[in-house]
């Protein structure tokens, strides 16, 4: 399977497990912040930090969509 296929199933499967969080504008631009400065094709991982302690992390495939529209 090439990197292309890889993708394309990958996002099939994300597609039937959508979790959404709503946030603050101020907790997405700390968010994103945080990312700017690393490359959104590369793998990444989230740690959610509550009252300064670690409480959930995870870690997302290559990809940081920035935006209010979508492009394939």
């Amino acid at each position: 399977m090439d990197s292309e296929e890889a993708t394309r199933v990958l996002k099939e499967h994300a597609a039937k497990q959508r979790i959404s969080i709503e946030l603050s504008d101020d907790q997405v631009r700390a968010i994103l912040d945080q990312w700017e400065d690393a490359d959104p094709r590369e793998p990444a991982e989230i740690t959610f930090v509550v009252e300064k302690r670690p409480e959930l992390s995870f870690t997302v495939a290559g990809y940081r969509y920035r935006g209010d529209t979508c492009c394939a």
